[in-house]
């Protein structure tokens, strides 16, 4: 179940009918393993077992904005006492009255077997991001946080060799060291390549990880003519 408001805390009519502007929702839930600082989606697709979301499924207004969602997807099994992150990406298109639409990423972090609220991935934040993107917005522009893109791209969901250059660990330092392929030259414009701390944060829980759990996978985003 969630609440749909907009800024001044006022319910939105999802479908835009007695509000402005329709707003579409998608969800990502994905378990989060304490071990190996990895998410596994649990929605996949194809052959390859690629990372999607959940948004064809049904809809029960509940009145006042609260709106009861049931996924088109059957879950499969998991393990419900590791922690968990439920994404909710929202957009309001506004484009017929103000020419833009709106963008909303927020994350419910718990224990399934509780519904006690748990620590969930803490590597950097959205500030580290925006500070050159700003903002960042992927995928069509509904995924706006960093903890979106994780949930789908990590070593378990992009174990498929047909999309394993897709792993956020090595996909991302490739990027933005320009050796990726698929995205071509990126240039590194503020910081110097070296210099990790310009996208991990330190001060966040895990913000350390590579210096704690450094590996070939993530070494060969920037490096990619190191020969091990």
């Amino acid at each position: 179940e969630i609440t749909m408001t907009d800024d001044l805390n006022q319910p939105l009519d999802r479908l835009g009918g007695t509000t402005p502007g329709a707003v579409a929702v998608r969800f990502v839930p994905a378990v989060f393993d304490v071990a190996s600082n990895y998410y596994t989606d649990l929605l996949v697709s194809g052959s390859n077992k690629q990372p999607t979301r959940d948004n064809t499924g049904t809809w029960v207004d509940l009145g006042s904005g609260k709106y009861k969602y049931t996924f088109a997807a059957t879950l499969p099994t998991f393990d419900v006492n590791k922690p968990m992150t439920l994404f909710v990406g929202a957009s309001r298109n506004m484009t017929a009255y103000i020419g833009k639409t709106y963008y909303v990423n927020t994350f419910k972090d718990f224990t399934p077997a509780t519904g006690a609220a748990a620590a969930t991935w803490a590597v950097t934040t959205l500030a580290k991001c925006n500070s050159c993107h700003d903002p960042l917005a992927l995928h069509g522009g509904n995924y706006r946080d960093i903890k979106a893109c994780v949930l789908c791209h990590n070593a378990n969901n992009m174990a498929d060799p047909s999309i394993a250059e897709f792993n956020g660990l090595k996909f991302w330092h490739a990027i933005h060291s320009g050796n990726d392929e698929e995205i071509g030259e990126v240039t590194y414009p503020r910081f110097a390549l070296n210099d990790c701390e310009a996208c991990h944060d330190p001060k966040q829980a895990q913000g350390t990880v590579y210096l704690t759990k450094p590996s070939r996978t993530a070494c060969t985003g920037c490096h990619a003519d190191l020969d091990f």
